[in-house]
């Protein structure tokens, strides 16, 4: 565990580099044991988020681990409007100097409103492969005017929805480009999964978004 906690510290591991059959053998097992120890920093990480009244500021302290975690460039962390017309985002890194996002929660025009009006995991290989976005059942769209504004280029994107125990909608996950520039393997849709469960109850508890700044989109 002291490897991927460095690595949350700003410290990435390194994988040793060694030669040979044996070089490879102990390369093979540095990467499984950082990989177990990804699991238990996530493992904590969730039962700090399962125990919190106030969401806000707890994923936006352990907005860096979870990134780490599921090896992705960025996380935004959305929460239906108290009108439930739209998503507000409470957590966007890597866009700290935009004001809130806001985006319409229906399927037609962003990946996290697709998630969460269908209420149903997304894991988009290529934003800007127009023909595997209208492969999805239904067609997905994506939303490119962050792109645009910011220059950055948003590539893999997973997303899934937050729900409470009433079936009720209660926001989206969304974490954004693999650092390996691979598609999010299945582990991580599982363990957004188990993300999405852990935000349930304190969202819950928390009530919906009241968001001053947002963004015209």
């Amino acid at each position: 565990r002291r490897t991927v906690l460095a690595g949350i510290r700003g410290r990435p591991a390194r994988e040793p580099r060694h030669v040979g059959r044996a070089g490879r053998k102990y390369s093979r097992a540095f990467r499984c044991e950082r990989r177990l120890s990804a699991v238990g920093v996530l493992d904590d990480i969730l039962a700090r988020i399962a125990a919190c009244d106030e969401v806000t500021p707890v994923i936006t302290h352990e907005a860096a681990g979870l990134c780490d975690a599921f090896q992705a460039e960025r996380l935004t962390l959305f929460k239906v409007s108290a009108d439930r017309n739209a998503l507000e985002a409470v957590l966007q890194t890597g866009l700290e100097d935009l004001r809130v996002i806001r985006l319409p929660l229906d399927e037609k025009h962003t990946v996290a409103g697709y998630a969460g009006r269908l209420a149903k995991l997304v894991n988009v290989r290529d934003a800007y492969d127009k023909a595997a976005l209208e492969a999805f059942d239904p067609p997905l769209a994506f939303l490119a005017q962050v792109d645009e504004r910011t220059g950055f280029r948003t590539r893999e994107i997973l997303a899934a929805p937050v729900v409470g125990a009433d079936a009720a909608l209660l926001g989206v996950v969304q974490f954004v480009n693999r650092r390996d520039h691979q598609p999010f393997p299945p582990a991580c849709e599982m363990a957004l999964t188990a993300l999405c469960g852990a935000l349930a109850g304190a969202l819950s508890r928390e009530g919906p978004a009241h968001v001053v700044r947002q963004a015209a989109l």
